[in-house]
């Protein structure tokens, strides 16, 4: 088995940390493994008790005597060290660490982040967080609920992972409102060790995955990361997404698309055209009458535009018409450009 089948498909899990009380973290892990039928074993540690939930507990991992492929870590920050010390001397291959205060609280927790992960590496040991929820496996064959997550999702195709747990925890209630069925969830916490490309890379190969849904705040490795999407979209629908931050002083401001939008306002009398037209003539009249006079700033504006449709008061089209069209001036296309002159009714 690889890192990764470790953590998502362990055959024993250790809860260190496990506490009686319901409302712990350590508690309610071991609640949601056990009431959620873990195909599996699982170990609670805590020295402090001897019973943890009707289940042997042991004071140190190394002290139980089955071999265990994942350890779910809810200590305080002081004793996150040696607890992973002695999952890598007892040959643990996974952790989830879900102890917080790393290096989201300064550079002290930045220096002690980077020794927990100097240390899973000199172990082997892949690495999810810190600061996270877990991880949940919904595969009838495992059935893995190593979260203190209080949905319980419903089984489906979908992967989702989350960089921050109050998402997550919200996302995984939205999935069990609409219906929507799940396969595996991860909290990455810190990404110490495990990151999204990891994961993409993983459901890849999992032949119960056909959609993948990530929430990230951070890249490790940008570049990889658009190579494996490219590579997983093919067979599997990723839809990543990330928080957006404040744009940088230096940044150039986004280009906004212009698109052509046609004038909505309607005209007024400075800016449309002077409509010419001619009275048509009587039938029973043998002469026409005069036109009639048009005003002064009509007439300086009806000689500077182009000539109507209209002849003669007496020809036949002007007979049958009882207004005479006139051509406009021509309107700016969507590309900058004059388009055809098309005939306008006049505004009387």
């Amino acid at each position: 088995m690889t890192g990764l089948d470790l953590l998502f498909r362990p055959r024993a899990v250790a809860v260190i940390g496990a506490s009686r009380d319901r409302r712990s973290v350590g508690g309610s892990i071991l609640h949601n493994l056990l009431t959620f039928e873990f195909q599996g074993q699982v170990f609670p540690v805590n020295p402090r008790a001897s019973v943890v939930h009707s289940l042997k507990c042991y004071p140190s991992v190394e002290d139980i005597p089955d071999p265990v492929d994942l350890a779910v870590i809810a200590v305080p920050r002081p004793h996150v060290l040696a607890a992973l010390e002695s999952c890598g001397r007892k040959g643990i291959g996974a952790v989830v660490l879900i102890t917080a205060g790393f290096k989201e609280t300064g550079e002290a927790g930045r220096a002690l982040e980077l020794d927990v992960v100097r240390m899973a590496r000199q172990f082997g040991i892949r690495l999810v967080g810190p600061n996270c929820m877990g991880i949940i496996n919904m595969d009838p064959d495992v059935r893995l609920q190593a979260s203190f997550s209080a949905n319980e999702p419903l089984p489906g195709p979908v992967a989702f992972s989350s960089q921050s747990g109050a998402l997550g925890e919200a996302i995984l209630a939205l999935l069990r409102e609409r219906a929507l069925g799940l396969s595996m969830f991860v909290s990455l916490g810190n990404k110490a060790d495990v990151s999204g490309n990891d994961l993409l890379e993983y459901w890849e190969q999992d032949p119960r995955t056909s959609l993948v849904l990530m929430y990230l705040e951070s890249f490790g490795n940008p570049k990889r990361f658009l190579e494996i999407c490219q590579r997983v979209s093919r067979t599997s629908p990723s839809s990543p997404s990330s928080r957006a931050g404040p744009r940088p002083a230096h940044a150039p401001r986004p280009r906004t698309p212009v698109r052509w939008r046609a004038p909505t306002t309607p005209s007024t009398p400075s800016s449309r055209r002077a409509a010419s037209f001619v009275r048509p003539a009587s039938r029973s009249s043998s002469s026409s009458p005069p036109p009639l006079p048009a005003s002064p700033s009509r007439a300086g504006r009806a000689s500077r535009s182009s000539p109507t449709r209209a002849g003669p008061a007496s020809s036949p089209r002007m007979r049958a018409s009882s207004r005479a069209w006139t051509f406009p001036r021509s309107r700016r296309t969507r590309s900058g450009g004059f388009g055809r002159r098309s005939p306008r009714k006049p505004v009387w």
